[in-house]
């Protein structure tokens, strides 16, 4: 994890007044000791912190800068493997009063291939139809706050499937259903602006609530999200979703994303 001090200044920096950590847990030395899969499936970005000592850092990063500091997780969400899941939810224990927020992310297709992994996709509507359906458990699991980077399958699938906006709309259906943030995702939008303004018009169709998330993992990208908020106003939102203590806030735009 990037320092917590450094970024919360550049978050504050760069237009944000409240940003939540919300690290991936495979990065959780307690998580690698129990759940394999996650150690052998994904390259660690530095090195493993424990628990405590990812709590006690994003601790230290308040009062770095003039903004509000929160704490979360970013969870692989594999809604076809129970076990994994709650064996994930029995380490993590989301309910605990220390996080904020808890963040799902399908980062694998049903077939356990990487939605970023490189690929030639003869027939890409196949593919997006399981990622959309991956992402719609995911929202009805009860597990999280947030469904993270909807779009993000369009790193590695050029173009657009000609259903995307059903697809989509059955991805924020699904989030309103189940009182679930869909994430607007600032890597997204500068590797697919084109997909996450189909994901915004959705989000306005459907009445879902959208979390800005820069998906920073350097300093540099904090705040990266708030380019999509010109974007958001134009359907007619203004304003996003945050969390404490698991418990939704509604708050304006920030005027100085306009």
């Amino acid at each position: 994890m990037s320092d917590a001090r450094t970024m919360a200044a550049a978050a504050a920096a760069n237009g944000v007044d409240t940003i939540a950590f919300t690290e991936h847990a495979q990065h959780l030395s307690e998580v690698r000791d129990t759940i394999a899969y996650l150690v052998s499936r994904w390259t660690l970005e530095g090195q493993p912190l424990a628990r405590q000592a990812y709590l006690d850092a994003i601790s230290d990063a308040r009062g770095v800068a003039p903004i509000e500091v929160r704490v979360g997780l970013e969870l692989d969400a594999r809604p076809l493997h129970d076990d994994y899941e709650r064996a994930l939810e029995q380490v993590v224990d989301p309910s605990a009063p220390a996080w904020d927020v808890i963040v799902g992310s399908v980062h694998v297709l049903s077939d356990d291939s990487g939605i970023e992994e490189t690929r030639i996709v003869d027939e890409p509507t196949g593919v997006w139809r399981d990622y959309a359906e991956l992402q719609v458990a995911a929202a009805a699991s009860g597990r999280y706050d947030v469904l993270a980077h909807p779009v993000r399958l369009g790193f590695s699938v050029p173009g657009q499937p000609p259903n995307l906006s059903k697809m989509l709309d059955e991805i924020t259906r699904a989030a309103v259903r189940h009182g679930v943030a869909v994430e607007v995702n600032g890597n997204d939008m500068s590797v697919r602006p084109d997909l996450v303004a189909a994901l915004i018009a959705s989000i306005a169709r459907e009445g879902a609530w959208a979390s800005l998330g820069s998906d920073a993992h350097v300093p540099a990208t904090a705040g990266a999200a708030l380019r999509a908020v010109p974007f958001l106003r134009r359907h007619g939102l203004d304003c996003a979703a945050i969390f404490r203590r698991r418990g939704l806030e509604l708050v304006p735009l920030p005027s100085r994303a306009d």
